[in-house]
């Protein structure tokens, strides 16, 4: 695919789109990367890995962000350090507040096709600006103080997160329709430290990689649909909503104070919330919440090892699930 040329181009080699080091392989295999991108990602989301990796080098925007969520030092950036690596001049590794606020970064945008944002932020506020980011037709801005210029976005932005981000209810629809897409690393071992792991294995499958990425293009991928990535991408920055699914039920005259639901998710759960929290995950369900409390709402019981129905807690009870 020529970037210039905005076509695919028939060539021995991918100098057309700058990459001057490397040649074309038409069936390409690069076991190693492939390893280390797919190796510990559920097979099922394997189709929404290569609908972001397909539009890498595509001339133009992709407002979903790919996130690859997993645990500490489990490879979930390997492969999106080789990638920015290889692509060299059309890529950025960077950080989200030198990208939201650092102008002679903003400004280095121009042309990049690729970047990596090296930890996903959990600030709502800085995840909200790089929404709106990703989203723009045109980018523009003035370099070392040169003159001032305008260009069309082109950007595709990966990322990992050992947490990830609540998302305002209010904000839900934007977020999960078209500005997300999550990717599992389920790798529970840390890998042992290998720095020259990158450009072993960039020496050996460069033009491999760079082939494959360009054959995706000619396939067809999809990323995954709203309903699934919301509730991936809540079951772990949410993991209240589940709680209150299964541990509250609607009952006239009972209440919940905020304050008495804050201590009892971060002694039974171990989930910290703040009343705003609280109250936008009990209002999600439909409850209401007024004056520091949660109105016609009663706790659950569950008879573990019981062959009896689960019962409600009476509020004169001191007893919690």
């Amino acid at each position: 695919y020529s970037i210039d040329k905005h076509c695919f181009v028939k060539s021995n080699d991918i100098a057309y789109t700058g990459f001057r080091d490397y040649d074309y392989i038409p069936n390409a295999n690069p076991k190693q990367f492939i390893k280390i991108i797919f190796g510990n990602v559920p097979k099922k989301e394997h189709g929404y890995l290569k609908s972001g990796l397909s539009s890498i080098l595509k001339p133009y925007l992709d407002p979903k962000m790919t996130v690859v969520h997993g645990k500490s030092r489990v490879g979930k950036s390997t492969g999106q350090s080789i990638i920015a690596k290889l692509l060299g001049q059309y890529s950025m590794v960077t950080d989200v507040d030198k990208l939201l606020k650092d102008r002679d970064t903003q400004a280095t945008l121009k042309g990049k096709l690729y970047v990596v944002i090296r930890e996903i932020t959990t600030d709502w506020e800085k995840v909200n600006q790089l929404k709106i980011m990703l989203g723009e037709q045109t980018f523009s801005g003035r370099k070392n103080h040169g003159h001032h210029e305008e260009w069309d976005n082109t950007i595709k932005v990966f990322s990992s997160a050992n947490n990830l981000v609540r998302i305002p209810r209010r904000e839900e629809d934007a977020m999960f329709q078209g500005r997300l897409s999550l990717i599992h690393n389920t790798k529970q071992e840390a890998f042992a430290e290998n720095s020259k792991l990158e450009s072993e294995v960039i020496e050996k499958e460069g033009s491999e990689i760079l082939s494959y990425l360009v054959n995706l293009m000619q396939e067809e991928h999809e990323y995954a649909d709203r309903a699934t990535t919301e509730k991936e991408w809540k079951k772990l920055a949410n993991p209240e909503d589940e709680i209150i699914e299964k541990h509250f039920t609607e009952s006239r005259g009972h209440e919940e104070s905020l304050y008495s639901l804050a201590k009892w998710f971060k002694e039974k759960h171990g989930i910290k919330l703040n009343r705003a929290e609280i109250t936008e995950a009990f209002e999600s369900f439909n409850y209401n919440v007024f004056a520091g409390e949660v109105k016609n709402c009663i706790k659950i019981i569950t008879n573990t090892g019981s062959s009896k129905p689960n019962t409600v807690v009476d509020p004169t009870q001191k007893t919690f699930s």
